[in-house]
């Protein structure tokens, strides 16, 4: 049977509303819009109605999914002195995107660098000066699909002793895949994973800064991966994240990780574990990297001045392949209480470690290890530099096994 003007033009139609669809909201007719400084009917429908308040944009997105586009400013997880549990909590489907100005009509218009779009859990809009008051999370995501992209997440402070109240200051991520652009967590803490906690699920993390993070008590100043979860970290920078090990040991202050882990052309500078007390008898690790189980690969990066007890740099548990990548100034710094500062640069226990292509001038150890030490576990070392690296005299500045 031939199809009909009328059917032809029907079946037109279903596919172009089809393709809009599955493109999304590349325009800002099929975005909900949110400005905090909006002075319209607060419906999100244009620039000038945009919601004020990024939680009534959250509730709007239906079971498709939905772009969210905020506009410069600072977004609290509440009123002032609301309870810390307030937080945005993300549904599946939501894109969310910052950097806006506030008359953009294409995504692309945007910019983050020049219009800061900040998400905060300031809730004394005290600017941090203490952090006892703050949201547990500034983001939490269970068992959702989501983008963020453009923003600044801070003042985030997961502070309890145990639970989910303990992880996750800047984000808590249970589930789902989550997809994290162009987005700086800046000065969150924690008990563990002060910057994002991933407990389960996967995330992709590309053009990311985390920056002066702080975990008390467990690990991942930055970044804490959970054994059920993995992460990709693309063209990232880890700097100036600690972990404070108080009455436990302090490990990974840029990344602790139980699960799986791929990192590419990222720098990790200035992360420190180490014990908040130096009555604390117990071991710091892994000043950028603390990996378990794993498994573990990272390619073009650069590691730059970390620090902790044992594995200055990275400390690793799993199987690990290192590629094109450079170490330098890394310390292995003793515990005043029970000494012991090994491996500047890495420490492998119990795992298959390759590095190929991979330099190691001036790290240090101030007893063994100014490069690498390697406990019962075998170590391939290709095409690699390792120059100029220190230890306690009479130990093994490069490599001990």
């Amino acid at each position: 049977m031939m199809m009909t003007t009328r059917g032809t033009r029907g079946w037109w139609a279903v596919l172009v509303a089809t393709l809009v669809s599955a493109m999304g909201a590349a325009n800002a007719g099929a975005a909900v819009l949110v400005d905090v400084d909006a002075l319209g009917a607060n419906d999100g429908t244009t620039w000038t109605d945009a919601f004020t308040d990024l939680h009534d944009a959250l509730a709007a997105v239906g079971p498709g999914g939905a772009e969210i586009w905020v506009a410069e400013g600072t977004y609290y997880t509440g009123p002032l002195g609301a309870a810390r549990t307030e937080s945005f909590t993300v549904p599946d489907g939501a894109a969310l995107y910052g950097g806006f100005s506030g008359v953009e009509t294409a995504r692309a218009e945007r910019d983050w660098i020049a219009h800061p779009t900040i998400l905060s859990g300031d809730l004394a809009r005290d600017g941090g000066a203490s952090f006892a008051d703050d949201a547990y999370h500034v983001l939490v995501a269970t068992n959702a699909d989501f983008t963020l992209d453009g923003f600044t997440v801070t003042n985030g402070a997961a502070g309890t002793s145990s639970g989910m109240n303990s992880f996750g200051g800047g984000a808590y991520v249970d589930g789902g895949n989550a997809t994290v652009a162009n987005t700086i967590f800046l000065v969150n803490h924690g008990s563990g994973g002060a910057g994002v906690a991933l407990v389960a699920g996967t995330a992709h993390f590309t053009g990311t800064t985390f920056r002066e993070n702080a975990t008390y008590f467990y690990s991942g100043g930055g970044l804490w991966v959970n054994q059920n979860a993995s992460a990709t970290i693309e063209d990232c920078l880890f700097d100036g994240n600690q972990v404070r090990g108080a009455g436990s040991e302090g490990n990974g202050a840029g990344v602790f990780s139980y699960g799986s882990l791929d990192i590419a052309r990222t720098i990790f500078v200035g992360n420190r574990a180490y014990q908040f007390s130096a009555s604390m008898n117990f071991n710091s690790n892994g000043g950028a990297i603390l990996s378990l189980f794993g498994p573990l690969t990272i390619t073009d990066s650069a590691f730059y001045g970390n620090a902790a007890q044992m594995g200055g740099a990275i400390w690793v548990g799993s199987d690990t392949t290192i590629v094109n990548t450079v170490f330098s100034g890394n310390q292995a710094e003793p515990n005043s209480l029970i000494g012991d500062a090994y491996e500047a640069a890495i420490r492998v226990f119990l795992s298959d470690v390759s590095l190929v292509g991979v330099t190691m001038v001036g790290n240090h150890a101030a007893e063994e290890g100014g490069a690498i030490v390697a406990y019962s576990t075998p170590i391939a070392i290709e095409d690699s530099i390792l120059w100029d690296n220190t230890s306690l005299p009479g130990t093994h500045p490069y490599l001990a096994q």
